[in-house]
């Protein structure tokens, strides 16, 4: 899943991805600074948060 600037033409720069292994669970980084690492959420948090496709 990707997010950020939905503009057309935007480049999106968060990217969420279900962690293998752990139900419900999802990392959330950003592409374009993928040193400055990884957040963890529950599928419940980011349904909370608005993000109702998980």
């Amino acid at each position: 899943m990707l997010g950020g600037d939905q503009e057309e033409g935007g480049d999106s720069c968060v990217l969420i991805a279900p962690i293998p292994g752990v139900a419900d669970a999802f990392a959330l980084r950003d592409a374009k600074n993928p040193d400055a690492g990884t957040l963890r959420f529950a599928g419940d948090e980011l349904r909370a948060a608005g993000l109702t496709t998980l």
